[in-house]
């Protein structure tokens, strides 16, 4: 369970990082220096040249009036020009994740549960459920076996002295019928003596040689 559990724990960790991720859509443009400067004539946090790179109005402070200053946008990464970043319909001084796509992350995040959930369901059924009922049946199938290896450690050598009487052959029928044996645990028993079938017989080879020998001498 511990080994499934370490397999489990990155797969998990890996597929929260993606639905972040694909559910992330705006990008800062590489060349804007973060550092506020100066002159800053609206005094939103970011110089006259950097409003210039971001094309956002050096005379207004907040240009998509969203409700952040352009400099505080720009600091969380968010569109300065779009009062709605990730186009999810909410406004992005209300949404508690601007720069996540509420509706991709939604969606995703109900992908990405219930793959887990599919992964983490066998697992734990396995080892507190499935489990319990499997105990059981291998518990009824090893009592079971246990059942007939004592019938035939019984039976056997009836079976063989059965053999031997009628020369190495046998019918299965006549044998569950005398030893009063269940004819489909009987045919179990004969492939346990290496008896092979042919036709109505069974045919037992090692009893066979045995005759071979007996008659040689």
């Amino acid at each position: 369970m511990r080994n499934k559990a370490i397999f489990i724990i990155p797969i998990m960790l890996v597929m929260i990082l993606a639905v972040f991720g694909a559910c992330v859509s705006y990008q800062l443009p590489a060349d804007i220096d973060l550092i506020s400067g100066v002159p800053d004539f609206d005094k939103d946090g970011l110089s006259d040249q950097q409003e210039k790179l971001l094309m956002t109005d050096p005379k207004k402070p907040d240009t998509d009036g969203d409700g952040l200053l352009d400099g505080a946008e720009v600091k969380l990464q968010l569109d300065p020009l779009n009062p709605d970043t990730e186009r999810d319909g909410v406004n992005d001084a209300e949404d508690v994740w601007p720069r996540l796509n509420n509706n991709s992350l939604y969606l995703y995040s109900t992908m990405s549960i219930t793959i887990i959930a599919l992964i983490l369901f066998p697992i734990i059924q396995l080892k507190f459920g499935f489990t319990k009922k499997r105990k059981q049946i291998i518990k009824q199938i090893r009592e079971k076996q246990a059942e007939e290896d004592a019938l035939f450690r019984q039976v056997r050598g009836r079976i063989e002295k059965l053999a031997k009487q009628k020369f190495g052959s046998l019918v299965l029928a006549d044998v569950a019928t005398e030893l009063e044996i269940d004819p489909k645990l009987l045919e179990k028993f004969f492939f346990r003596l290496k008896a092979r079938k042919e036709g109505q017989l069974y045919r037992f080879s090692d009893i066979e040689k045995s005759f071979r020998k007996n008659e040689k001498r």
